[in-house]
């Protein structure tokens, strides 16, 4: 396993990391699970409970950020009984998580941009880091170009063609604190906190330029762009829906409002699942942006800090819980399948052929499959660096965002 540290600006270093981590989260592939009624069928017994953060599920694996646990891959092929293939150890709190081909993306809390090679998913390993002096808190990944949220760093632009020796190639100092991002096409889209919805031209990643911005109503947590539609988790504001078709000029046109505060949003179609903090998500049909309709809601083991939605099955990190599973093919009665207990803090997962990569903290990525979403199986464990905050996939590489670290590159082949 070659690990690789990189001290460029490590703020903007870290803002990349994460900025890759979620653009290879949409990427996730579905699994087809039946539906069910409400009732928890499976766990994963064994291990401490840790905090899932983030989770990216790809061909019947669910890859979970478990904070101080780093990365965890399971297999949820049967949700009722997600099945650990495998985990990484990362340096800092894994937070966000993004795959790109064998490649998993890791944001991580003080340990910047970490990079994963999960060809392997049983045995991942760590290729390369990209360090920021500011936390790296969520990573988008298109081609060879990570995109990294870092929090005060704002948006930083990372080369990750070498998964050795990645690059910062660009930096945009968004007027809040960068936390969340979505790329599409040549722009992207920054969750910039307290300054709303920030939209960059990144056409030239050596040269990235505001386009246009939006304030919200609170706190822009998250961002998920779609048909020329921007939706927002804005904190205790809950959704906000802003058309951005003329990224010079975006409108709020809809919002849906929140039980509690709303951390994430992720995109199905035409249904947005919310990730609430106070344990639980809604299921909001946005067919028509300008008059969402609620379907329906789901408690959770524990605050929903984010949510991934692939073949009907949520895949959901609940804080210290875990990664928790549910059907959600009928959107009006989401049924509990299975929780899995990860080792650390799981903040994010990326998934691919059957393996969930997790940023899971402190225990840095961890590795499960979830081939048996009713029974997912532990496979290994990679440490390294400060807290794995979040993890992207490419090829046969993981990217782990890894806090003050940066970004850490690991084969997982």
């Amino acid at each position: 396993m070659n690990l690789i540290f990189l001290y460029p600006n490590r703020s903007l270093l870290f803002g990349c990391i994460l900025a890759a981590l979620a653009c290879l989260q949409h990427g996730s592939a579905e699994i087809p699970v039946p539906g069910r009624r409400p009732e928890i069928v499976g766990s994963w017994p064994g291990r401490p409970r840790g905090g899932a953060e983030a989770v990216v599920v790809r061909d019947r694996l669910a890859y979970t950020c478990i904070g101080t646990g780093g990365l965890l891959v399971l297999d949820v092929t049967n949700p009722t009984a997600p099945v650990p293939r495998g985990q990484l150890a990362l340096d800092g709190y894994a937070f966000e998580i993004a795959l790109e081909g064998a490649h998993a993306h890791v944001a991580s809390l003080h340990g910047g941009l970490q990079i994963v090679d999960v060809t392997h998913p049983d045995a991942p390993s760590l290729l390369g880091v990209f360090s920021t002096r500011t936390r790296a808190v969520d990573v988008a990944v298109v081609d060879t170009i990570a995109h990294v949220a870092a929090d005060e760093g704002g948006l930083v632009i990372v080369d990750v063609s070498n998964p050795a020796d990645p690059m910062q190639i660009g930096v945009f100092d968004t007027p809040g604190n960068a936390s969340g991002i979505s790329v599409v096409g040549r722009y992207a889209y920054v969750a910039d906190n307290e300054a709303g919805l920030q939209i960059v031209d990144v056409g030239d990643p050596y040269a990235p330029g505001l386009v246009g911005s939006m304030a919200t109503r609170h706190h822009a947590l998250e961002v998920a762009v779609a048909n020329g539609i921007a939706y927002v988790a804005d904190d205790f504001a809950g959704l906000q829906i802003i058309d951005v078709s003329d990224p010079a000029v975006p409108r709020q046109i809809g919002h849906v409002d929140s039980f509690a505060s709303t951390r994430s949003v992720s995109l199905v179609g035409n249904v947005a699942y919310l990730a609430e903090s106070y344990g639980g998500f809604q299921i909001v049909d946005v067919s028509t942006p300008s008059a969402p309709r609620r379907l329906g809601d789901a408690y959770t083991k524990g605050a929903a800090v984010a949510i991934t939605v692939v073949g009907g099955i949520a895949h959901v990190p609940v804080g210290e819980s875990g990664l928790q599973l549910l059907d959600v093919s009928n959107p009006a009665r989401p049924a509990p399948l299975s929780l899995h207990e990860t080792g650390g803090s799981a903040h994010q997962v990326s998934v691919q052929d059957g393996m969930a990569y997790v940023a899971d903290g402190r225990n840095g990525l961890q590795i499960i499959d979830v081939r048996s979403p009713q029974r997912p199986v532990w496979m290994s464990r990679i440490a390294g660096g400060d807290r794995a905050y979040a993890v992207a996939l490419s090829g046969q590489h993981a990217y782990v965002a890894a806090a003050w670290d940066g970004l850490q590159i690991i084969d997982v082949s």
